[in-house]
Order: C-alpha cells, then sequence, then structure tokens
C-alpha cells in the first residue's frame, strides 16, 4: 500500500476560493531508475541484461509511434496510456 499524508491548502482561485481542501500526498519520492528496473528484471528472470535493454527500448519507440498517432496503449497491469489535449480559452487573439 502507497504510504501517504493528508496535507491541505486553501485555494486561491475559482469558485471555492478561500475554501480548505485536502489531498493524500506521498511520504517518498524515491526513484526506480532505468538501471535499477533492468538489474531486478535480469535478477527475476533467464533475461540477460542486453536482452532487458533491447526489450525495454522496443516498448518505447513503440508506445511512442503508438501515442503519435493518437492511439491508447493498453498495458494490463500498469494501466492504459494515451495522449489528452486540454485546450483553454483566451480572452485575446
Amino acid at each position: 500500500m502507497l504510504e501517504h499524508e493528508i496535507k491541505n491548502k486553501v485555494l486561491t482561485i475559482g469558485n471555492r476560493k478561500g475554501q480548505t481542501v485536502y489531498y493524500a500526498y506521498p511520504k517518498s519520492q524515491q526513484k526506480l531508475t532505468n538501471d535499477m528496473v533492468i538489474e531486478r528484471i535480469v535478477r527475476e528472470t533467464s533475461l540477460s541484461e542486453g536482452d532487458v535493454k533491447n526489450a525495454l527500448v522496443s516498448l518505447s519507440n513503440v508506445v511512442c509511434d503508438a501515442l503519435q498517432l493518437g492511439m491508447s496503449v493498453d498495458l494490463a497491469e500498469l494501466g492504459n496510456l494515451r495522449v489528452s489535449v486540454i485546450s483553454g480559452f483566451r480572452l485575446t487573439r
């Protein structure tokens, strides 16, 4: 389970300006590097380091190509990836 703490802040804009909101914030901001991921996969499988690196590079290429084409990508237990475009309003041209 993700260890977190509850933080709060007072909103400064919008309809709820001045109201206090509460949100979960992760206690740890540690990072698992690419090399650490490769090392762990090598330890847990019969794949070589080169095989794992090639697989990760190929995965990255496939995902990037699909996202550039506007497709979503289903990565099973990791979740789904898709590009989201958020447009805003401008008051002037």
